[in-house]
């Protein structure tokens, strides 16, 4: 609640300002017709209060009324063929249930008899004589010889 008022409190001090509203007003002129003056209800009452005619309110005096043009008429809906809706099969694959391994006794080692190998003579080999170097003979340097007099390349074939 505001400012730390309790419910109570603030639902009286409610209840006061609405009391003292109606209390001002009632006495500041905004109160019944009753107590208006009489000079307002003079004037209002010649207007009013001139007799008529006497309204027949049964509703067997209501005489029907006729209609004042052709009634329109709703569009007619066109009536559209529905396009079939796809249906996706769908397969329901089930799952694989695992199965256990068979429980099997454990094996007793048993000696296995090997049949005796029979022997077979290797194939024969034949050896081929391995290469042998060639001898070389060392190559013979050429003899130096002196350069042309004239500075002219050498051209005679020699090396």
């Amino acid at each position: 609640m505001p400012d730390g008022l309790s419910l109570r409190t603030t639902v009286v001090m409610v209840a006061v300002a609405f009391g003292l509203t109606f209390a001002v007003q009632a006495l500041l002129g905004g109160g019944s017709p009753a107590a208006r003056p009489a000079a307002k209800q003079s004037v209002a009452r010649l207007v009013a209060d001139t007799p008529g005619a006497a309204p027949d309110l049964r509703l067997v005096a209501a005489a029907t009324v006729p209609a004042l043009r052709e009634p329109k008429q709703p569009p007619k809906r066109k009536v559209r063929a529905r396009k079939p809706k796809r249906s996706v099969r769908r397969f329901v694959k089930v799952a694989p249930r695992p199965t256990p391994a068979p429980i099997m006794p454990a094996a007793t080692v048993e000696p296995t008899p090997t049949p005796t190998p029979r022997y077979v003579p290797p194939a024969p080999r034949y050896i081929t004589p391995a290469p042998r170097p060639q001898p070389t003979l060392p190559k013979s340097t050429p003899v130096p010889t002196s350069a042309p007099p004239s500075g002219a390349f050498d051209t005679s074939g020699d090396p």
